[in-house]
């Protein structure tokens, strides 16, 4: 699907508690191989001013891919055009004020938008395209049971919602039309290295060597991405897993591309690419890419041949070649200084 990016803006709504990523259509959850929504931190960054919309047109609007940046301190999420340039004017602001507590990530699917929200334990679900003040249209919670407790990242794939919470421990897997107090499909645990320490962000994708669909966990505490099948249930052995040489300092999202896996890091101010077959201890990356633009990264998506880096720091989208590598600038940095307060998550719609 396709959003018509007009030049409307929208002022900034009253503060609230506190992007995996999906192409629309695709049936994971950031660009074509799926990447988390998440990997939320408590860091805090500033905004800038101005204000023109990137993407739109004087005449009615122009057909472009558009982004959900969800801000979990406006306790919003905010609509822009992919090919957004400087700071600009969100098309669509979406908010929830009978839901939203604390907003951690978003994975798209469809036409829908997934928000995993920490402070409220559940997921809400609302049509992509949604603007203003609006309700869910459902709700995937598990009040009896209590699994969801710390949800830091979300992924959607094969019409599953995978869950990654730190503080239980594991990877939770719903039903995505899952509505209401439910029971998890699937529980996944570590079975090896003592569990999961801080599991932080989840991505689904096709390993296009092999034909199957694998489920990769990046753990900040364990400091290493563990790689699950999809049918894993239960304390399960992962099918490989690997630390980097650079060790990780404070990874905080991943996504996979392709045979790519893209790891962001914050404290390195990094985004590390491996293969997607990469296994073992201290692993050196393919390549990586910093920026002196950089102030702590948080997320990344890949789109149409670039790399959309999340950075909360300075409030922005900063935007490259995918093939980057190096120290480089950023082709574009987006940013909405009547919107963005501490962008957490990014998606594709």
């Amino acid at each position: 699907m396709k959003v018509e990016i007009g030049t409307r803006a929208h002022g900034l709504f009253a503060l609230g508690l506190g992007l995996t990523l999906l192409l629309a259509g695709c049936s994971s959850s950031t660009g074509g191989g799926g990447g988390g929504g998440g990997g939320a931190d408590d860091d805090d960054g500033g905004a800038d001013d101005g204000g023109d919309d990137g993407g739109g047109d004087d005449g009615g609007g122009v057909s472009v891919p558009g982004l959900l940046v969800l801000d979990r301190t406006a306790d919003g999420l905010f609509g822009i055009a992919s090919d957004a340039d400087g700071d600009v004017g969100v098309a669509s602001t979406l908010e929830s004020a009978g839901a939203f507590r604390a907003p951690v990530a978003v994975a798209v699917d469809g036409d829908e938008a997934f928000v995993a929200d920490e402070a409220a334990e559940a997921i809400f679900v609302f049509d992509a395209d949604d603007d203003g003040q609006q309700a869910p249209i459902r709700t995937i919670a598990t009040t009896t049971s209590g699994d969801l407790d710390d949800i830091r990242g979300i992924a959607i794939a094969g019409g599953k919602v995978f869950v990654v919470d730190s503080g239980a421990g594991a990877v939770f897997v719903f039903d995505r039309d899952d509505d209401g107090d439910v029971t998890p499909d699937q529980t996944i645990t570590n079975a090896i290295d003592g569990g999961f320490q801080r599991p932080i962000d989840v991505a689904v994708a096709t390993n296009p060597n092999t034909g199957e669909t694998d489920i990769f966990v990046l753990d900040a505490g364990q400091r290493k991405v563990y790689v699950f099948d999809e049918g894993d249930d239960g304390a399960s052995n992962p099918k490989r897993d690997f630390s980097a040489a650079t060790a990780f300092e404070s990874a905080s999202g991943i996504t996979v591309d392709g045979d790519e896996i893209f790891v962001v890091d914050r404290a390195a101010d990094a985004v590390l690419v491996f293969a997607i077959d990469t296994t073992g201890a201290d692993q050196v990356e393919d390549r990586a890419l910093t920026s002196d633009a950089f102030d702590l990264p948080r997320q990344a998506i890949v789109l149409d041949g670039e790399l959309f880096v999340l950075d909360d720091g300075n409030d922005s989208v900063l935007v490259f070649d995918a093939t980057a590598q190096g120290t480089v600038d950023p082709d574009r940095t987006v940013t909405s200084s009547g919107a963005f307060v501490e962008p957490t998550s990014l998606a594709v719609r």
